[in-house]
């Protein structure tokens, strides 16, 4: 079987970027008017935390935008952006969701799904899904459904 599918980013990721940034916000404050938690330590601390945590935020974001736009199945293999990842090398492919479902990839050997291996399949999501099911039943992928839990 080789197939080509076109992938998106799950929106519940954008959202957990964006309500990010009022903690940002709240920490860097309080860093800079001395109130708060970080005044008792030291403003600078406060500083840098903040800095620190916006660079992992913005590095966060643009990870997000060069996320892979297609997923490809040739054989036993699966290829999602340029992660090639055979089926033995697949502990399991999580779904979530009834209406609108999101696929999780979850490596052998990992706790969670990578980021990059999580998404939402465009166009005729029904089918599409139903045939990346039975290439996993092919392979003696485990197939689960429930909450995928991710790294970011």
């Amino acid at each position: 079987m080789n197939k080509t599918y076109d992938i998106k980013l799950p929106a519940s990721s954008w959202v957990a970027l964006i309500l990010q940034l009022p903690v940002i916000s709240m920490i860097f404050f309080s860093a800079l008017t001395g109130r708060g938690l970080y005044s008792s330590i030291s403003p600078m601390i406060g500083t840098l935390f903040s800095l620190f945590y916006a660079g992992a935020l913005i590095a966060l974001g643009i990870r997000m935008v060069i996320q892979p736009r297609c997923m490809e199945i040739i054989g036993e293999k699966m290829i999602v952006g340029r992660k090639e990842i055979t089926a033995v090398h697949i502990d399991k492919l999580v779904i979530q969701g009834y209406l609108s479902q999101i696929i999780g990839i979850k490596p052998k050997g990992k706790r969670l799904v990578p980021s990059l291996l999580c998404f939402k399949i465009k166009g005729n999501e029904e089918e599409y899904i139903e045939e990346i099911i039975q290439w996993a039943k092919r392979n003696g992928i485990e197939i689960k459904y429930g909450r995928i839990f991710r790294w970011i």
